[in-house]
């Protein structure tokens, strides 16, 4: 039975990612929309010929970018608050077998919505640097078109091109954000009701040490790390009472010393390879608050 639970929730974190391409796919149409609108502006006039001319069109464009900012912002609020109300639904009735009344925080959607993201910002701040990074690539471009008299439609065609560049953003953004929601909801929940849980985190080239140091550990809730760690994280807690004996995750120290050498040079490169077969333990790459240590510094 248990092996069942663990199997059921990690494969509800896999709906859930999946729940999160509406919210991907409806903040990328929301980008190319921005860019068709822009791209308008940019082709309007053959040249920029005096500084009022630049700054009508950058006028425009921040008029444009500000609606933008407001639509993602609520694509991403309408998000937060059916991820919420989804996961502590779903989280009530999975753990309803522990004999616990589960008690869901009244207040549970604003303190999901005012989290900090990845321990180092929020939703409003990623908006923020996302709609910054597409304004001063377009003022630059202005600029530098009033200065030259490059023709406008050269301008245009080579913003069209950072469409992909600004739209891979867009989703690793959104990413971020739907992790923040679905792992904040059950922490807060998990608080609520005083369950231990296991740190689970995906074991491959991409898991950074910090991570995979702390896959398999238990904690106690109001111990545990708050997920996301970092931007791109990709870690879950799951509550100790469905996870067995048997089925703790593989700690990432064993994990590495199972890989074969050319994969164990994969995940740890160059560098981390020659100090592993050195015999410096992998558990030594992270500092006292789990942060990686630059290669630099261990060989010092």
């Amino acid at each position: 039975m248990k092996k069942s639970k663990l199997n059921e929730f990690l494969k509800h974190v896999i709906e859930c990612e999946n729940y999160g391409n509406i919210t991907k796919d409806e903040a990328v149409k929301l980008l190319q929309s921005l860019y068709t609108d822009v791209l308008k502006e940019l082709r309007k006039k053959p040249y920029i010929l005096n500084k009022k001319m630049y700054k009508d069109i950058m006028s425009e464009i921040e008029f444009l970018l500000k609606n933008y900012k407001t639509d993602l912002k609520g694509i991403y609020e309408n998000s937060f608050e059916n991820i919420t109300t989804y996961q502590s639904s779903w989280l009530k009735d999975f753990l309803k077998d522990t004999g616990k009344n589960i008690i869901i925080p009244v207040s549970i959607l604003s303190s999901v919505k005012f989290s900090p993201i990845a321990n180092v910002t929020d939703y409003l701040n990623i908006i923020e640097n996302e709609v910054y990074k597409i304004q001063e690539s377009i003022d630059t471009s202005l600029k530098l078109a009033y200065i030259t008299k490059e023709d406008m439609s050269q301008v245009a065609d080579r913003f069209e091109k950072r469409e992909s560049k600004f739209e891979a953003s867009v989703i690793k953004d959104t990413k971020t954000v739907n992790t923040a929601a679905f792992n904040t909801t059950s922490y807060l929940i998990y608080k609520s009701n005083d369950i231990d849980v296991v740190y689970c985190s995906v074991l491959d080239s991409g898991t950074c040490f910090d991570c995979g140091l702390d896959n398999g550990k238990i904690f106690k809730v109001s111990e545990a790390p708050i997920l996301p760690k970092h931007y791109g994280c990709r870690c879950t807690l799951v509550p100790k009472d469905v996870v067995g004996e048997d089925d703790m995750p593989e700690s990432y120290v064993d994990w590495i010393n199972e890989l074969s050498d050319e994969e164990r040079y994969e995940v740890l490169g160059k560098a981390r390879y020659e100090l592993y077969n050195a015999g410096f333990p992998v558990k030594h790459f992270v500092d006292d608050d789990g942060k990686t240590i630059p290669v630099k510094e261990l060989k010092q």
